[in-house]
């Protein structure tokens, strides 16, 4: 089994994750991220370097059905892991407990490809006092303002930006009151706005076209997302990320007081791996957050933590179809964003709104009626500050959620408010016999004491130091708004109190030893080889400059004899290297093929590597490689006209630095 060592290690690559890691990256920690979902195949994600993709939902009806679902848990009988119905590329997690339905995605940026784009402070304005020492609104204001700056948000909703809203059909409706756009905050790139800015690096991002953009994924990536706005900056400083890798079990180490042992399965091929590191930043969503901890407890890997489980909540979440609420003569889906709004005389506290369904295009003739009518359905949505009292137990090993959230003021008053609506309106609508939530949260909050909550002020979970939690699981109770922007601010703020790194000499990065010459290896195996490699450092040093002139490249991959198209044409060749650039410029070479090497993203995204762009035998041919870690040979995959044609190790003529 390979094993690695690496500084800190983050779980997650949501608003929680991802943020926390962007935040450890800056103040000089080696970072290494962990997603149990792939990439997605966006324009930011291409501008990225990265290749190896799965597509979204919104892709296709064809995607929305192969795609939709990567697992089902259910608290009787799927195990730990739950019932994989398409790990490799599916998005959602589905979570079935006795009173509520919760779903979840699996995909590098997590939920924030699919949320809403709505950012909004908790309801309340003393949300974080008295909650435990070293957290309160005075400490969390900075991250919040940096959080909103950094996600582009802006009050912004003239008619002539946004097209078409509810907000404008139905503003003569008294009872509607609309006002409370000018509260929360939209994190779209609108065509025109100031606002609008790229992360750098070469990632890209284009002006929001309203369609494609929402619950079902943003191919254009308009909308923020971490993995454009956190994530590729962070990989460009030299951070480590391994999509499709699963944490299967957490451990603390017995010979440290400060480590953890960390066991990966990658979704999509099997292959098990251990990860250590001094810190351990767990932000993998409520659920799997919990589950980890969970586990860990029972198997006494952790100190016991009294109060896990305890503080569940769905922030009120009340959702329900709206059905064919297209005007007379029309014949295309309306296009647009959510249109929030309050009951005139209903519940402040309650935040509703319309949220366009924004489903693939659908061209075919069978159930084209169907479809046109669900095409023009809307999702009527209400979300409060909810009694919070839920708890999670952990039963042969399988997590079970005691929440009702019929027993909570906020559900109940959002039913009633949305069939209000509904009936107002005139149109026909549909709930779900049992509650869904897309916002569970708590079950390791913060608190005062190890009685009160499983994390401190700081995140840290009380006995069990260098042990973090970042996502919605540490959120105290439900915030009564879009819950995003309060995550996001929490995980910078734990990200920014954890202690300061120790010396780069001391900070590693993943290390994988293979000996050379390289025997053959089953692809697979060679892609996780490659992906656990340590980054080259672009610091301009002469151990990081490669050598110019002849490099000879032999192919090291395993071919089966049932696929014998699939073998190169040759198993070696060699090239030739003009010069090397050790400075990252973008993360996606630019221009012609130059024969230089340059520092890109690996086409995995897994980080740093080594690229070479060049013509052989007048056909276009692109290298990218990492160090075997001997300092003669590496090793990477290659790709001629574009196709992947093999894993090659490669050797130099000559001594890096030779004349």
């Amino acid at each position: 089994m390979i094993e690695l060592e690496t500084q800190a290690l983050v779980i997650g690559s949501g608003f929680g994750g991802a943020v926390a890691a962007s935040r450890l990256v800056e103040r000089g920690y080696r970072v290494t991220m962990l997603e149990r979902g792939p990439w997605r195949n966006t324009v930011p994600v291409a501008s990225m370097n990265v290749r190896q993709t799965k597509e979204l939902p919104i892709k296709s009806w064809w995607h929305l059905i192969r795609n939709g679902v990567t697992s089902f848990n259910d608290w009787r009988f799927t195990g730990k892991r739950g019932l994989g119905l398409n790990r490799a590329a599916g998005t959602f997690e589905v979570n079935n407990q006795p009173k509520v339905i919760s779903a979840c995605t699996s995909q590098v940026g997590g939920g924030s490809l699919v949320w809403g784009g709505s950012v909004a402070r908790p309801y309340r304005e003393d949300y974080w006092e008295n909650r435990a020492e070293g957290v309160s609104e005075a400490v969390l204001a900075p991250h919040y303002e940096r959080v909103y700056s950094e996600l582009g948000a802006t009050f912004s909703r003239a008619a002539s930006e946004i097209p078409d809203t509810w907000a404008h059909t139905w503003s003569a409706v008294e009872e509607l009151d609309f006002s409370s756009k000018d509260t929360l905050s939209l994190a779209h790139m609108l065509p025109g706005s100031k606002e609008n800015s790229l992360p750098g690096w070469g990632i890209h991002r284009e002006e929001s076209t309203f369609r494609s953009h929402l619950s079902l994924g943003c191919l254009d990536g308009s909308k923020a997302s971490t993995d454009a706005i956190y994530i590729g900056p962070s990989l460009a400083a030299g951070m480590t990320l391994l999509a499709s890798c699963e944490a299967i079990s957490i451990s603390k180490l017995d010979t440290k007081d400060d480590g953890y042992s960390v066991m990966v399965r990658r979704s999509d091929t099997g292959e098990t791996f251990r990860i250590t590191c001094e810190k351990l930043i767990l932000g993998a969503g409520t659920f799997n957050t919990l589950r980890l901890l969970f586990d860990a407890q029972a198997r006494d890997a952790l100190v016991p933590m009294p109060a896990l489980g305890q503080g569940i909540s769905g922030n009120g979440d009340e959702i329900s179809l709206m059905w064919d609420v297209r005007k007379s003569g029309q014949k295309e889906p309306r296009r647009g964003l959510a249109s929030p709004f309050h009951l005139s005389d209903g519940h402040k506290d309650l935040q509703h709104a319309f949220i366009e369904m924004d489903l693939p295009d659908y061209r075919w003739p069978i159930f084209s009626s169907i479809v046109r009518a669900l095409h023009n359905s809307l999702l009527l949505v209400s979300m409060g500050i909810d009694a919070s009292n839920g708890r999670a137990q952990w039963k042969k090993d399988r997590l079970e959620i005691d929440f009702d959230p019929s027993q909570s003021d906020a559900n109940v008053d959002g039913e009633r408010e949305n069939r209000a609506v509904a009936g107002l309106l005139g149109f026909r609508s549909f709930f779900s016999p049992k509650r869904i939530t897309v916002h569970p949260s708590g079950g390791a909050r913060v608190g005062e004491s190890d009685q009160e909550g499983v994390v401190n002020g700081c995140g840290e979970v009380w006995g069990n130091r260098g042990l973090y939690v970042v996502d919605a699981a540490a959120i105290p109770e439900a915030p009564g708004t879009p819950p995003s922007l309060n995550i996001a601010a929490w995980a910078s703020h734990v990200g920014a109190s954890i202690d300061d790194a120790t010396s780069a000499a001391d900070a590693t990065g993943p290390v994988a030893a293979v000996a050379s010459p390289m025997k053959p290896l089953h692809p697979n195996r060679l892609g996780l080889l490659f992906s656990l490699m340590p980054n080259p450092v672009a610091s301009g040093t002469s151990e990081t400059i490669l050598p110019s002139g002849t490099w000879h490249a032999r192919c090291v991959q395993k071919f089966s004899w049932l696929t014998p198209w699939r073998r190169p044409r040759s198993r070696g060749f060699t090239f030739e290297s003009k010069e090397c650039l050790p400075k990252l410029v973008t993360l996606m070479p630019q221009g012609e093929p130059d024969f230089k090497f340059v520092l890109a993203n690996a086409w995995d995204g897994s980080g740093l590597a080594w690229q070479w762009r060049g013509r052989i035998d007048s056909r276009h041919v692109e290298v990218q490689m990492r160090s075997l870690g001997n300092g003669d040979s590496y090793l990477g995959p290659v790709h001629v006209e574009g196709k992947f044609v093999g894993w090659y190790e490669m050797t130099s003529s000559r001594e890096p630095g030779a004349e």
